[in-house]
């Protein structure tokens, strides 16, 4: 019906003017598409069809009723923020919800790794600076490690921007000092008198206070955790924005003390009296309160929630946050549950009322409602059943649009990559988390040039990685890469920064089987060498691209990248260890002599064409 050139749709006669194709891409694309689908649609196995549509349909009916039926997701539990309730669930009663992971945190009891006296020795504060500011000498910048101070005073200063970590502070008076920016870590604090004091913008970790004694002073922004404190009393001092997380804090005074916008979060507080205290727009979560005396003390939008007025109570519980729904959980279950996990279970709604009554008359009451665990699972069981159900359902679809072709080109791409993830979540589980980040972190840096296996593996065995698990991973990742491109290689060069990438591979692959001919003539063991050994150029990359060029079949190019990675990186690994303790017992002189003649044996490898091109020309 058309003239010209034509484009055809795969369609039975189906040609179109590929002008008048332009025109109507661009006047009526709603009306092209809808035709483009009608054809296909025609030329569909529409059983197939059907099927796949009602396997996705069927699994979403699923997920929305059955799902929302059997539990009832985190955000439709209504919180009211202002009375601690939940609205529409009475206490008692028994609800499923399931939802993600927002936070999780575990309260225990306080355990403190300090340095030990013996360790430290005594030092004096150098007190250098010359520069004064509103009166206070300026001590700005400093690190202080290791360090113990005793039987001095430090007052009239200003510290900005500090760093002290594992100090020990021993019968020292602090007078008129204010901390601004400083960090403090792993300290000791022992008959310490800080009086007129100021913390802004500063944190307090890991530390231990004995006998300390806080006077006439103020705090804003300051972050105080992870700490033991025993017999620290406070004395008019002044608190603002401050947050106080997971401290034990026994037998103390509070003296005349403000805390403003401070959150206190997993406090365990034991034979503590509070006098003439004011708290206004504070938060106390996970509280326990043991044998606490309250006199003159007023509290003022002030919440409680998670309270413990038992004497008897201790420390072993975790609560998850997802949306505004709060779960206890008796004992730690860091370990089986993280940010982001999708849970689902069986919680009662707890209603739980407390008084700490006061000898002014005067006191704390709190009500508020809490979910506690009954039974909690991980739901990716559960949803593991969708996303199956909608996966095979689109797979069929695609089958009765284009067929097995089709279908067997989406596995080819996508099973490297489900191998790879597999590979991934069994080191996860194997591993523990320090040394599955070291080991990430090195399979990572093999995939930017020019680091290669002959530098990875090594540097890794020099981390403390085992030489046969860095040589199995970096094998690994070589298998995988080869899976993929014998699978993919022509859909590959297509791809817009993996084609660039593949083509100069390419041709360096065409120049090393000029100037390596025995690669070519070898071909099966030539390629399982290419990949031992590390020219450059080499890897599974190069001896798929080498493989495809010398016309062998797919399957035993991949057999060669396996043997070939596999042998070359354990040869590799266990070659650098020997090397590594071999220069350990020799010394450092004959260490660097010997790593020096590798480097230069390194150099003569590198430019082995260019020696063997001088040595023909002139000899």
């Amino acid at each position: 019906m058309f003239s010209g050139s034509s484009l055809n749709f795969n369609g039975p006669g189906i040609s179109a003017d590929t002008g008048i194709l332009k025109r109507t891409l661009r006047q009526k694309k709603p009306m092209w598409i809808l035709d483009y689908i009608k054809v296909h649609y025609n030329q569909c196995l529409k059983d197939y069809l059907y099927i796949g549509i009602s396997l996705v349909c069927f699994a979403l009916f699923l997920r929305i009723s059955f799902w929302g039926i059997y539990t009832t997701e985190t955000s439709d539990v209504d919180f009211d923020e202002d009375s601690l309730m939940y609205l529409d669930i009475k206490p008692d009663d028994e609800i499923r919800i399931h939802g993600e992971i927002d936070d999780i945190s575990y309260f225990g009891a306080r355990e403190l790794e300090l340095e030990k006296s013996s360790n430290i020795q005594n030092t004096q504060v150098n007190l250098s600076s010359a520069i004064y500011l509103h009166g206070l000498q300026v001590m700005d910048n400093i690190t202080w490690e290791k360090e113990r101070f005793s039987n001095i005073s430090l007052r009239n200063l200003l510290v900005y921007d500090g760093d002290f970590s594992k100090l020990i502070f021993d019968n020292v008076t602090f007078e008129n000092v204010s901390f601004i920016k400083t960090s403090f870590s792993r300290i000791h604090f022992k008959n310490v008198h800080m009086k007129n004091i100021s913390f802004i913008d500063c944190s307090i970790r890991e530390s231990l206070m004995e006998w300390v004694k806080f006077s006439h002073g103020y705090s804003r922004e300051l972050t105080f955790e992870d700490s033991v404190l025993q017999y620290v009393d406070l004395s008019s001092m002044l608190f603002s924005r401050t947050n106080f997380v997971k401290i034990e804090w026994t037998e103390s005074d509070f003296e005349n003390t403000q805390f403003n916008d401070t959150n206190f979060r997993g406090i365990r507080f034991q034979d503590d009296h509070w006098n003439d205290c004011h708290f206004y727009n504070n938060s106390f979560e996970v509280i326990i309160f043991n044998d606490l005396m309250l006199d003159g003390c007023s509290f003022t939008e002030t919440t409680f929630i998670n309270i413990f007025l038992d004497h008897e109570s201790v420390f072993d519980y975790s609560i998850i946050r997802s949306h505004d729904v709060n779960i206890r959980v008796k004992d730690d279950i860091r370990n089986s549950y993280t940010e982001g996990t999708s849970i689902y279970g069986k919680y009662r709604v707890l209603k739980e009322e407390g008084n700490l009554s006061s000898e002014s008359g005067e006191g704390i009451e709190f009500s508020y409602e809490i979910f506690e665990d009954v039974e909690t699972h991980h739901s990716l069981r559960i949803d593991g059943i969708f996303y199956i159900i909608i996966l095979g359902g689109f797979t069929v679809i695609t089958y009765a649009y284009g067929g097995k072709a089709v279908i067997m080109t989406l596995v080819k791409f996508f099973l490297p990559f489900v191998f790879s993830s597999i590979g991934i979540v069994i080191l996860f589980l194997a591993l523990p988390w320090d040394l599955f980040e070291k080991l990430g972190t090195w399979m990572i840096l093999y995939f930017f040039p020019p680091l290669g296996k002959e530098s990875v593996i090594p540097a890794a065995i020099a981390q403390g990685i085992h030489p046969l698990l860095i040589a199995s991973a970096i094998a690994f990742i070589d298998i995988m890469v080869g899976l993929f491109l014998v699978w993919n290689f022509d859909l590959a060069k297509k791809i817009p920064l993996i084609g660039n990438f593949i083509h100069r591979i390419e041709a360096k692959g065409s120049d090393i089987l000029v100037k390596k001919p025995w690669v070519q003539r070898l071909a099966f063991t030539g390629i399982v060498l290419f990949v031992m050994f590390p020219f450059q150029g080499s890897g599974a990359v190069g001896a798929t691209i080498v493989g495809r060029m010398l016309g062998m079949k797919p399957k035993r190019v991949w057999y060669a990248v396996i043997i070939g990675a596999i042998v070359g990186c354990l040869i590799i690994a266990y070659t650098s260890a020997f090397a590594m303790t071999l220069l350990l017992g020799i010394g450092i002189a004959w260490a660097l002599l010997t790593i020096a003649l590798v480097v230069i044996f390194l150099i003569l490898a590198y430019n082995y064409d260019k020696w063997g091109d001088w040595v023909r020309e002139y000899l």
